[in-house]
């Protein structure tokens, strides 16, 4: 790859607005793309929209997605692992992520160790981490190579998933991006609401203002209510934030 001069871009955060932009110039061989992210979520669902430095397409080492030296002792990073359904948990120790004492199961038939996290474990672009701050006041930057892909695969089943490269630095409007296999939620015979019964596939995160926001996707769009006639055309994520995507079939995100 020629050297270019990258810019880092770093978008913040602030109670859901806005904060100003700064942009640094560096020189590398690699597209630097980083990331600031404040609120007052308690769980901050945090994107993880860049890869590896090793190479085109590299992923993103689990123990590395989220930089943890500003963090306070103390502070937790959950890595969600579809395969296993179950999350590899960090906790900040001066300055760095260090995996936290395995959990133990005693049971009738003796004792089951809980494998340790998986520092090493690949998480491509377009993944997310979940960040338990000891204080909302701690800003969470994430950083990485911005890579060139211009879709994302998301598979069957519940993913934390984020809108990669750099959508991810400004807030997102699911209905600008091209959907392929998503599976649609029912609706009642007059079109006015959506029938509990038949949500499908849906879309759901913690806003930086920690309240949950819930999207559900009809009549070809994605809204944040249960009224398919009150949607307004626009299901906004704010910058820098995961979402969990639950797909009844593998759907694919395009831009």
């Amino acid at each position: 790859m020629k050297k270019i001069l990258a810019t880092i871009l770093v978008a913040a955060l602030a109670g859901g607005a806005w904060g100003d932009g700064v942009v640094n110039p560096v020189r590398t061989d690699n597209a630097f793309g980083s990331i600031k992210v404040t609120g007052v979520a308690s769980n901050m669902f945090v994107a993880l929209p860049f890869e590896g430095f090793e190479a085109t397409g590299a992923a993103r080492k689990a123990g590395e997605a989220v930089h943890p030296a500003n963090l306070a002792d103390g502070t937790m990073m959950y890595v969600y692992d579809a395969a296993s359904g179950k999350y590899d948990a960090f906790v900040a120790s001066s300055g760095a992520w260090a995996a936290p004492a395995a959990k133990v199961t005693v049971g009738a038939d003796g004792t089951e160790v809980e494998p340790p996290p998986d520092a090493e474990r690949g998480l491509s672009a377009g993944s997310g981490a979940i960040v338990d701050r000891k204080s909302m006041d701690a800003a969470v930057y994430v950083y990485g190579q911005v890579p060139s892909a211009s879709s994302l695969s998301i598979a069957p089943g519940t993913s934390l998933v984020c809108a990669p490269s750099t959508n991810a630095l400004a807030e997102v409007d699911l209905n600008s991006l091209a959907w392929t296999g998503v599976t649609a939620s029912g609706c009642n015979a007059a079109g006015t609401r959506l029938k509990s019964a038949d949500i499908q596939d849906f879309i759901r995160f913690r806003g930086p203002d920690n309240k949950m926001v819930n999207y559900y996707y009809f009549g070809g769009k994605w809204g944040a209510e249960y009224r398919p006639s009150s949607w307004d055309g626009k299901a906004r994520v704010p910058a820098g934030t995961a979402f969990w995507y639950t797909a009844k079939a593998a759907v694919t995100m395009s831009w």
